[in-house]
């Protein structure tokens, strides 16, 4: 790991002894190297992005299977009660 110099400088100026100035910026490296493994990439959000617009879009199928399936309920429905009404009530 190697130190920044600057860092060390602005502890150092701050009359923070050298050795635990030393120890602030080790420990400063280590949490931003740890974080880098935790970090999403732009592969891994595309990725993540490409499965949710896949279940997304599976969705809008079914949805839209649901829709249509419904209205032809209610049309059938309909011509029922208007084939009903011909029958029943001719005059």
């Amino acid at each position: 790991m190697s130190m920044q110099v600057a860092s060390l400088e602005v502890l150092e100026k701050a009359n923070v002894p050298a050795p635990q100035a030393r120890a602030i910026v080790q420990a400063i490296e280590i949490e931003l190297g740890s974080a880098q493994n935790v970090l999403a990439t732009k592969q891994d959000l595309a990725v993540a992005i490409a499965g949710v617009k896949t279940k997304i879009e599976a969705s809008a199928r079914s949805i839209l299977t649901q829709m249509y399936v419904a209205a032809l309920a209610q049309l059938s429905i309909l011509l029922g009660v208007a084939c009903f009404f011909v029958t029943h009530f001719k005059s």
